[in-house]
């Protein structure tokens, strides 16, 4: 009976078409797609739209064959409101109506948006040029509200309309408050959208705020730093530390759009956007920096009480900005955070070791040395099927066997989402509030993987012995001196607290056992320089240089980058050059931002001093001819030569080298002699560094095929450091420990 009557039932209520229109809101444009699904194909089907109730816009007449049908239509630029999108069916000499559809159609809508970001810009020009720092921060803010509403109305409809319309209000209320010089945010309490004009691509850049309920300017306030997700951003990063997962049903793409009622929490706290899914790596990780300063210089917040956490990537992210800066922070908190490639890298052993050694040092797990000051609570559900619970096991269990504090919380039976149980109703705050930063500590333990040096506290290596390898400074300020222990370190700062010590008291300090200073300690910097074996203080001013960095080839994309093509006669190698650099520079889609694509005839001296430069060419390059004696191969009709190799004419090179034409920037160089050797750097153009940050040393060749042959890695001094030089080929799963790596 119940299987007739549903039959009965879907008979009474069948319905002949399937009506759809796309955008429903019309901002800019006057076109918008019809689709049609019918399920009757013997009647004749026509559009028409309607201004308001009875004014007739015009008529359309349905023309296809199958059952889907989709037609661009066009509405008039004087209409405005709402128009009716009416699809008929001719029946019995008249036309009836099957469905109905709406568009509404405000066409000032993106003008008056553009006129009140030039509006802010000027303000924001202005605070500029009279240095005014806090007015340009609310011009930024301005801007970035701005920016959401332009990213909203792409997404909206009929509905969302009326919210539509009451921000854009808000934001021209908004610039005539700082046009008056007013703050529009000085009494807003709660959640906030804000940016800054980045000095990478000049745009505005986001991130979310929250300002306490209670906040007051004239006491000190914690901050809370929180990282989000891959494919994540600022937005749902502040929901989700706030405790406020997804609603039943709801989606991450529209919860995104929305913010609900936070609660009231005695913290400041920011949400970085880090360009969304970088891993907070180069010019991503300054993002994070930057937008804590920018928090910093308009707030009265606390130095002592700044915390960070994060989950997934951000997990990650956390433990590598913390593990590298730990005299930043007082306390930190990794959600199902991954940190150890031989845990999350299943062809960990797969790659040759110098690449192996790249990504081991990349990774945050033998850097949890530095943190002896710094609390950590590590996150995990025991099913999480992404990053296993193994790597928080791990890392606990290493951090907790040297001594330092580590707290470890593992949620059965939960898989990925272990935020939802970590940050249930913002518990996470409270835990930070038991910590303050250890700001200036008698004892140092600090390791060091970055080429350019690094440091924490009132210490910084600034340079290694050899790069690539770690470089250990451990610190005892003791009542008798201070006593350094170091390893693969060749020049070091100590800017040794005066108070450490009674006033005019002549304090020693020894390095390695050697007594390399004795005199009074008044906070000014000491350097000190080995010698071999031997060290000693040091007047000598320490000139950085460019040096290989700690993601080999992936370094040249830690900053501003521009992507190069040759425009060769041959209109082959032209056409293989230009798509092999397309392709390379969309294969970071996921992150939000892109770079230029130009023929090497468009290249600057402009482009060489504020770029590094990605170039996609044959030996015939003019940039090549031109630099062939600054760079470390050797030219001929027949091949390349390198590294004391023959790279055949069918083959390629892909180098990074310091730019001959700026030593400055990094050079990526991806060349070969012929068409068929460029056409083998196919499956470079198109590799996309995972978020676990594979590594592939600094050189490498390819073949015809586009397989990589062999590579390896520079030295400090840009020699081909050739105990690297390696076959790319399956190896035996054995490495260096983390604790002996240097």
């Amino acid at each position: 009976m119940e299987q007739c009557a549903y039959g009965q039932g879907a008979k009474i209520h069948r319905k002949q078409v399937h009506l759809t229109v796309h955008p429903s809101l019309l901002v800019q444009e006057p076109y918008f797609a019809v689709t049609v699904h019918r399920f009757d194909h013997q009647t004749p089907l026509r559009i028409s739209l309607y201004h308001g109730a009875k004014e007739l816009i015009s008529r359309h007449s349905i023309m296809c064959a199958g059952p889907l049908c989709t037609q661009i239509l066009s509405i008039p630029e004087t209409a405005e409101g709402k128009v009716l999108v009416i699809l008929e069916q001719e029946k019995g000499g008249y036309w009836a109506p099957l469905a109905e559809e709406s568009v509404l159609v405000l066409p000032r809508f993106h003008e008056r948006i553009a006129t009140a970001m030039r509006r802010a810009e000027a303000v924001e020009a202005e605070a500029q040029k009279h240095k005014d720092p806090l007015l340009r921060q609310t011009a930024w803010a301005v801007l970035a509200y701005a920016e959401d509403l332009l990213e909203r109305v792409k997404f909206g409809d009929v509905r969302s309309s009326f919210i539509l319309h009451q921000k854009l209000v808000s934001l021209e209320n908004k610039v005539k408050k700082i046009e008056a010089g007013k703050d529009p945010y000085a009494d807003v309490r709660g959640y906030q959208l804000r940016g800054y004009r980045s000095d990478l691509n000049g745009e505005i850049q986001l991130y979310s705020l929250y300002v306490p309920k209670q906040y007051e300017p004239g006491k000190r306030w914690p901050l809370a730093v929180m990282l989000h997700g891959a494919w994540s951003n600022h937005h749902l990063a502040m929901r989700r530390v706030m405790g406020k997962s997804n609603a039943p049903g709801e989606n991450d793409a529209n919860a995104k759009r929305t913010m609900p009622s936070l609660p009231d929490v005695p913290y400041f706290v920011v949400c970085p956007n880090g360009f969304e899914t970088m891993s907070y790596e180069g010019f991503a990780e300054e993002d994070v920096w930057r937008v804590m300063r920018e928090v910093e210089a308009a707030f009265p917040i606390d130095p002592d009480r700044v915390y960070m956490t994060g989950l997934s990537m951000g997990g990650s992210g956390t433990a590598k900005l913390a593990f590298r800066h730990p005299d930043r922070f007082a306390a930190i908190a990794t959600v199902c955070g991954f940190f150890d490639p031989l845990i999350t890298n299943p062809d960990f052993f797969k790659k040759p070791r110098f690449a192996r050694r790249l990504e081991d040092m990349a990774a945050p797990y033998p850097l949890s040395d530095n943190i002896l000051h710094v609390p950590i609570k590590l996150c995990h559900g025991d099913a999480d099927p992404i990053v296993p619970v193994e790597t928080s096991e791990k890392l606990h269990n290493r951090i907790s066997k040297i001594g330092y504090h580590s707290e470890l919380e593992i949620y059965p039976g939960v898989e990925h989402n272990a935020w939802d149980y970590a940050y249930k109703d913002a518990r996470i705050f409270e835990w930070f509030s038991q910590f303050t930063r250890v700001k200036e500590p008698r004892t140092i333990a600090f390791k060091c993987m970055d080429s350019h040096g690094a440091g924490a506290y009132w210490l910084h290596i600034d340079e290694l012995k050899e790069i690539r390898r770690f470089g250990t400074v451990k610190i005892h300020a003791e009542a008798d001196g201070v006593q350094v222990e170091s390893k693969n370190v060749q020049r070091l700062t100590l800017t040794v607290p005066s108070h450490f010590y009674p006033h005019g008291a002549l304090v020693p300090i020894c390095i390695n056992k050697q007594e390399v200073f004795r005199g009074v300690l008044d906070g000014s910097p000491l350097a000190f320089a080995a010698d071999g074996q031997a060290w000693a203080a040091t007047n000598q001013p320490y000139q950085p240089r460019l040096l290989p960095g700690k993601s080999g080839l992936y370094s040249v994309f830690d900053d501003r980058q521009i992507f190069v093509h040759e425009d060769s006669r041959d209109e082959r190698i032209a056409a293989e050059a230009r798509k092999l650099a397309v392709q390379r520079s969309v294969s970071w889609a996921w992150a939000d931002v892109r770079w230029d694509v130009l023929p090497e005839s468009k290249l600057t001296p402009a482009h060489h001093a504020d770029y590094n430069v990605i170039l996609f060419a044959t030996t015939q390059s003019p940039f090549l001819q031109t630099f062939a004696g600054a760079l470390p191969f050797q030219m001929a009709e027949g091949g390349i030569t390198f590294a004391d190799r023959w790279i055949e004419p069918d083959q390629a090179l892909t180098l990074i080298y310091p730019n001959p034409a700026n030593p400055s920037r990094y050079i990526l160089l991806n060349i070969a002699c012929t068409l068929e050797g460029l056409k083998g750097l196919r499956p470079f153009s198109i590799q996309r560094r995972s978020l676990l940050l594979e590594c592939e040393g600094d050189f490498g060749i390819w073949s015809k095929e586009g397989k990589m042959l062999w590579g390896g890695l520079f030295d400090k001094h840009w020699q081909v450091e050739t105990k690297t030089v390696e076959e790319y080929q399956s190896n035996e799963p054995q490495r260096d420990d983390h604790d002996d790596a240097t």
